[in-house]
This record gives structure tokens, sequence and C-alpha cells, in this order.
């Protein structure tokens, strides 16, 4: 999707310059907008809706509401 004129460097580091940045986070959303049957909960959800699923579940296994935390896994 990118090649090494989409990159500047900056002070020793690698920024994407301002259109591939743009395609990047196009993609991202739309990434984030497909759905998936979640493998917990066994119904439909975003990808950003697993993020937030995922994050809820970490924070009942820390503070020890549930013994085991289930990672998300994607193709």
């Amino acid at each position: 999707m990118f090649n090494v004129n989409d990159f500047v460097t900056e002070l020793a580091a690698y920024r994407l310059k301002d259109d591939p940045r743009k395609v990047f986070f196009s993609k991202f959303e739309d990434r984030l907008s497909e759905e998936v049957i979640h493998p917990i909960f066994g119904y439909k959800a975003t990808y950003r809706r697993c993020v937030e699923l995922q994050v809820r579940l970490l924070a009942k296994y820390v503070a020890g509401e549930i013994e085991e935390y289930a990672p998300f896994f994607s193709k």
C-alpha cells in the first residue's frame, strides 16, 4: 500500500506524508467498521466494538471479577 516515497524522515524518525496518512486512516476506519462474529460472545460486532469489549474484559480480569482473560484473535 505504501512505498519509501510516502515517508519523510524527521528527527531520526519516519513519518507518513499527508496524503498517504489520509489513505491509511481511511483504510483503518474501514477496517474498524467491518463486522465479525465475536468469538467469546458469539454475536456480530464491528472491530471497533470488539476492541471495546476486550478492554472491558481486561478491566474485569485486572479487578479480579473474572478468573481468566480470553484474548481476541483476528485473521
